[in-house]
């Protein structure tokens, strides 16, 4: 499996890639049609600089009341990945996923320290070194509330 994975980061290097974002709500949000049920995301986009596609990486995660065996209070509901051809699908796809949530506040991963134009598989492994920092924030954000 590390094989697999060292292989996949390799092919995704053959792309040069801009961060554009990453973010995460700074609390458990709720849907707008489902207010019971807590939940914490994790989106990314990155755009291709050859074909100036934007990939937009999604994950939902559904609050639990214990840890499950891995020790987080949450669990994966949904992992998407979507590609869009302009800034103005990418935006109106984060638009309709941001408010399909109530109002809340996000954190969003500071991204000036990245240079443009690296290969995607390092900033695959960029954004995945934020995203295990933000896991351990969604833990605490989760047992505090």
């Amino acid at each position: 499996m590390i094989d697999k994975g060292i292989s996949y980061l390799e092919q995704a290097n053959n792309f040069d890639v801009n961060v554009m974002f990453c973010a995460a709500p700074k609390h458990t949000v709720t849907l707008t049609k489902h207010n019971n049920q807590k939940y914490l995301y994790t989106i990314y986009c990155l755009q291709i600089i050859e074909s100036g596609n934007y990939i937009i990486f999604k994950k939902l995660f559904k609050t639990l009341k214990r840890k499950n065996k891995h020790g987080f209070l949450f669990k994966i509901e949904q992992n998407t990945t979507e590609s869009f051809a302009s800034l103005n699908e990418a935006n109106y796809y984060l638009n309709k996923f941001v408010g399909s949530f109530n109002e809340h506040e996000r954190i969003l991963k500071d991204i000036y320290n990245i240079e443009d134009g690296i290969p995607a598989g390092n900033a695959i492994l960029l954004i995945n070194q934020w995203e295990k920092f933000t896991l351990n924030y969604f833990n605490e954000i989760v047992s505090s509330e």
